[in-house]
């Protein structure tokens, strides 16, 4: 199997292997959604008082008695964005990232023709590479986000505008993002009065970006959103019930979306894999549960997540590495803080996301069995 060889026998090509992957595992996470949820209480009626007739008295007929009117339904109060038109927040925004393999198995694939020296080559090389990625450490990437009140009209409607500037690293392969360099992303959206959201839109200091989002369907736009602003909009429409959880369930479509995404932020390696991705539905329920006022007078929300199954596949296109890729969500374990003030903008949030998965790969004549877990945490505080 000289081919085996040429493809995992020097340093280059293990890196390009890792770094695939690693991109794979974290556009797998993009897409964390958030509650949004309404209710109402109603109080029930009281009914009218019946007249019993004397014992001692001829019955006097009384005339009938309407039902009083039920009282009407009191919507609890919600998060009212109500800051003046103009105000500003500016927060610091850090991104911590670990990704660690385990549980390496290699085999002949079903099939493939291997000789047992050959499978010690492969894996000898996979785990030196597998090793340096599991010493680097976590990676940590700083941010800010500032929120804007653009304006608000006659109706009460508010337009929020949020803007995440975000520190990437240099991703080999991709014509742009070369170098490390600063992304600015803009989500801009209407609050009504009853917190419900419209007139969404996205768009980018860089062009290429640009270009990806004009492709996405507002429905897509709308999943992207509730990641880049940190989820923030989202909770002006849940009810403000102090230890009362209100659960969302979404189901996203991944299969689209990485695709869309993949060509703004991969390289060209994880490009042509992502060519022939195939994924189901990824089916999140989350729960959100408002925690009263702390002592600064902030709202506090907690957040948390569940996942359902989800799997995806991918098939290489690119004959210089030929790689079939089938993936299984194992667990994620996803949630969070935000404190927000009293006028409706964000403080604080904080959240954490531990995701494992059970990973297949078909390199040539050989198969590799793993398990990769990711850990990632975020935070939002203000300069």
């Amino acid at each position: 199997m000289p081919q085996i060889r040429a493809n995992w026998g020097t340093l280059a090509r293990r890196r390009a292997y890792s770094e695939v992957m690693k991109k794979i595992l974290f556009l797998s996470l993009t897409l964390l959604p958030v509650a949004h949820a309404q209710e109402t209480n109603a109080i029930p009626a009281t009914p009218a008082p019946i007249t019993q007739p004397s014992v001692s008295q001829p019955p006097v007929l009384q005339p009938p008695v309407s039902p009083a009117p039920a009282a009407p339904s009191i919507a609890p109060a919600r998060l009212k964005l109500s800051a003046p038109v103009g105000t500003n927040v500016e927060l610091r925004s850090v991104t911590t990232s670990r990704l660690t393999v385990a549980n390496v198995q290699v085999s002949a694939r079903p099939g493939g023709q291997v000789t047992p020296a050959q499978l010690e080559e492969v894996r000898r090389s996979l785990q030196q590479g597998i090793s340096a990625m599991n010493s680097a450490g976590t990676t940590t990437v700083n941010g800010k986000v500032f929120f804007k009140v653009a304006s608000r009209d006659a109706a009460g409607n508010t337009t929020l505008v949020s803007s995440v500037v975000q520190a990437l690293p240099a991703i080999p392969g991709s014509p742009s993002f070369s170098k490390a360099q600063n992304l600015t992303l803009r989500v801009t959206q209407s609050v009504a009065p009853d917190g419900q959201l419209t007139g969404l839109k996205i768009d980018s200091d860089q062009p290429q970006m640009n270009a990806m989002l004009k492709t996405l369907t507002p429905a897509k736009l709308q999943q992207l959103s509730k990641d880049l602003s940190g989820n923030s909009a989202a909770l002006y429409s849940v009810p403000l019930q102090v230890g009362q959880p209100h659960s969302v369930t979404l189901s996203l479509d991944m299969q689209d979306l990485m695709k869309s995404l993949v060509g703004a932020f991969a390289g060209q390696e994880a490009g042509q894999l992502f060519q022939n991705f195939k994924s189901s539905p990824l089916t999140v329920t989350t729960t959100t549960t408002y925690q009263g006022l702390n002592a600064a007078g902030q709202h506090v929300f907690d957040t948390s997540s569940q996942y359902a199954a989800w799997q995806f596949s991918l098939t290489s296109s690119d004959a210089r590495m030929p790689m079939t890729i089938r993936a299984e969500l194992l667990k994620v374990q996803s949630g969070g803080t935000s404190a927000y003030t009293p006028a409706g903008l964000p403080v604080t949030l904080s959240q954490k996301t531990n995701m494992s998965m059970k990973m297949t790969m078909d390199i040539e004549d050989v198969r590799v069995n793993l398990t990769m877990n990711i850990e990632q945490g975020q935070s939002m505080q203000p300069r």
